[in-house]
């Protein structure tokens, strides 16, 4: 159905979704079918979005790039994030009413102004995702202030932009379970003057290592000095880089 009438369209949103039934939707701000959020169409003139009632699942670039809120307030009925799910540039607070959504990798780490993300109503200091290839963990957000950075064991992914321009961390240890370091992960963090690249880690993406200057030094498994493919997370990186 579509809505042109802008007051019938805001009370067809609040509208709570017959039980045993999935919401779909489709007007001038929201392409929904069964229960997943297609595309959020609120471009302009937002600062805060409320994800209607009902909604189950924000499907990939849901909130993509043209979505310039500020905040966004995902309802209870939320169960899951898809990768890229929010892929705003303007986003810098989410609130989750569900505390056992399901957050895949990669759904929120592209929200590079993202600051403040609250579930179930407490404030989040670490936020970690899903792979869905291989069911493991990955670091999708880090909001706490630490100079040094112990990544657990376990995790498999550090997710896009994780650490992105943070000069105050001086140390950061990455344990074996690493298997792929995302965009810009460590870009811009020119306070770290050694790091070393697990003997496991599979990918390393590009510009990990944005900005890096010639004092700091990456220990990096041999593997990647031979495969020319593999260079272009060198991009922007002067540190010395040592192969082991």
């Amino acid at each position: 159905m579509f809505f042109e009438d802008e007051e019938f369209e805001k009370e067809k949103i609040d509208e709570n979704v017959e039980p045993g039934k999935k919401l779909t939707l489709l007007n001038n701000s929201w392409s929904i079918s069964n229960g997943v959020l297609e595309e959020c169409k609120i471009v302009d003139g937002e600062d805060v979005v409320n994800v209607p009632d009902g909604v189950e699942e924000l499907g990939i670039l849901s909130m993509g790039v043209l979505c310039r809120a500020k905040e966004v307030n995902l309802p209870k009925s939320v169960k899951k994030l898809d990768e890229y799910a929010m892929f705003m540039f303007e986003l810098e607070k989410l609130n989750i009413e569900n505390k056992d959504i399901y957050i895949t990798s990669g759904s929120i780490a592209c929200s590079r102004k993202l600051k403040d993300v609250y579930i179930a109503g407490e404030k989040q200091e670490i936020i970690y995702s899903k792979r869905e290839d291989d069911d493991g963990i990955a670091l999708e957000k880090y909001f706490r202030d630490d100079t040094e950075v112990i990544v657990e064991e376990g995790v498999a992914e550090i997710c896009t932009a994780v650490f992105e321009d943070r000069q105050d961390i001086t140390d950061v240890y990455l344990p074996d379970s690493v298997l792929e370091i995302g965009v810009d992960s460590f870009s811009g963090c020119t306070g770290i003057k050694e790091l070393k690249i697990p003997k496991n880690t599979e990918w390393l993406s590009i510009s990990v290592f944005g900005g890096w200057k010639k004092d700091q030094t990456i220990y990096v498994p041999f593997r990647f000095k031979k495969f020319r493919l593999f260079q272009k997370w060198r991009k922007g990186c002067k540190a010395k880089i040592v192969y082991y």
